[in-house]
């Protein structure tokens, strides 16, 4: 039976919730459920301020990411940004209306993914794609009068976009010339894309194996003659592509790794719009549900095990399992602050990993690999399939808040019975009902 007490507000509880232990072994100093407060460090209790609508659409909110620049959120299939002022603009549209879409931010620019579509936002919130499409071809080679050693020579071109950044390209276009020849380049690949402008023409010397650049041509341009001439920058995106589209994105290392399904692809280093798809990849055994970073490596998880890589070269990560009692709730992660945590692995400017594992445990991982189910004794939620998180720091108090979807079942762990404080909005704070 409930039963309301009085100076609610003037008791602590400095243990928190605990619904793990028997109710008749709760101390007086812990809750077994609170509802409407939030707990201080010192164990005070105070109501909850309750929240302002910020913004109100037409549609759910799938997905959200917050910058120091603006707020990004998916509405609808559309992706909008929200900017300190409160004005709202839509970025781009044709976002999945079902699918989550996942964010990094990196060099002050967000990229994101919808496991289908990618893109980038960029520092001014205006939008790129993330990567430059490759050349659908080569140009075709024809052996004209010259004055180029005789030999075989490869050629290969690729594109270049607004801001200088460079495409893939393919197998090599390959021509033998004998001596008093030159090259006629024709059939030269152009793009629709507005943002290419210039296609950049790469050769070898004779019977060289390295490609350097001999120029670039306005887009459009759709012939050319190649003969003696300065030759400078080496090809280095040969083979490389845009980086797939994913389910979760993750940094590290001066590289962004995407999780598609069971595979982890990766960035080329310090440039993230190139990878190698053939080669920039590792396969779990499961869909991958989790990936975090920390200073000196990375948590992945698939199926009921936690991984740890370390090492700054992917190809040779060292791996180790790091938890393996259950899964990670996909989603359900936020990062805290180094200041906010007392653990002797954790220096005040990490950023560190907390997560929700479908065993209903509150999952912490520390830089070396070392995970901490700071929850696992005291308190437990029923298993969901999906969730998010976020880190709050309000008036002293400094919580992970996270929402869980999807159909759970309830912990054998966790008692059946329940005693909680709630305080309810309209009353007088010093009131409270214990149940």
């Amino acid at each position: 039976m409930a039963r309301s007490i009085r100076n609610a507000a003037k008791l602590k509880w400095p243990k928190g919730v605990n619904n793990v232990i028997k109710e008749e072994e709760l101390d007086a100093d812990e809750l077994r459920a609170g509802e409407n407060i939030d707990i201080t460090a010192e164990g005070s209790v105070r109501r909850r301020p309750g929240y302002t609508v910020a913004y109100a659409g037409s549609t759910p909110i799938l997905s959200m990411f917050s910058s120091p620049q603006f707020l990004l959120f998916v509405e609808g299939g559309v992706l909008k940004r929200r900017d300190a002022g409160g004005d709202v603009n839509t970025v781009r549209s044709g976002l999945s209306k079902t699918a989550k879409t996942v964010f990094v931010e990196k060099n002050f620019e967000v990229y994101y993914s919808d496991g289908s579509a990618t893109g980038v936002v960029q520092y001014d919130g205006t939008h790129r794609a993330w990567g430059v499409d490759r050349p659908t071809n080569q140009p075709t080679l024809s052996a004209v009068a010259g004055s180029l050693e005789p030999g075989t020579y490869q050629v290969a071109v690729t594109f270049i976009d607004s801001r200088g950044e460079e495409s893939g390209t393919d197998i090599t276009e390959v021509i033998t010339l004998t001596s008093g020849q030159g090259i006629s380049v024709t059939n030269l690949p152009t793009s629709t894309n507005p943002d290419i402008t210039y296609v950049r023409v790469y050769r070898t010397s004779p019977d060289g194996t390295v490609l350097y650049r001999v120029g670039d041509l306005p887009i459009g341009t759709t012939s050319t003659g190649l003969g003696p001439s300065t030759m400078d920058k080496v090809l280095t995106t040969q083979f490389v592509r845009p980086p797939p589209a994913g389910h979760l994105l993750s940094e590290l290392y001066g590289r962004i790794f995407i999780a598609s399904e069971s595979t982890i692809y990766w960035t080329e280093a310090m440039s993230f719009g190139h990878v190698k798809l053939a080669d920039n990849f590792i396969m779990l055994p499961s869909r991958v549900n989790l990936m975090a970073s920390v200073r000196d490596g990375m948590y992945v998880a698939a199926g009921n095990r936690t991984f740890y890589w370390s090492g700054d070269d992917p190809k040779k990560m060292q791996q180790k399992v790091a938890y393996a009692q259950a899964d990670a709730i996909e989603g359900a992660i936020t990062y805290v602050p180094g200041s906010a945590l007392a653990f002797d692995e954790v220096n005040e400017t990490d950023q560190v990993p907390v997560w929700a594992a479908s065993n209903g445990v509150i999952l912490v991982g520390l830089p070396g690999g070392r995970v901490v189910p700071v929850t696992e004794k005291r308190f437990r939620f029923p298993a969901h399939e999906r969730g998010a998180a976020v880190f709050r720091d309000y008036q002293g108090v400094r919580q992970v808040l996270m929402s869980l979807e999807g159909s759970g079942t309830a912990d054998s762990l966790v008692p059946t019975d329940d005693v909680a404080i709630s305080i309810t909005k309209g009353k007088r704070f010093d009131d409270a009902t214990l149940t």
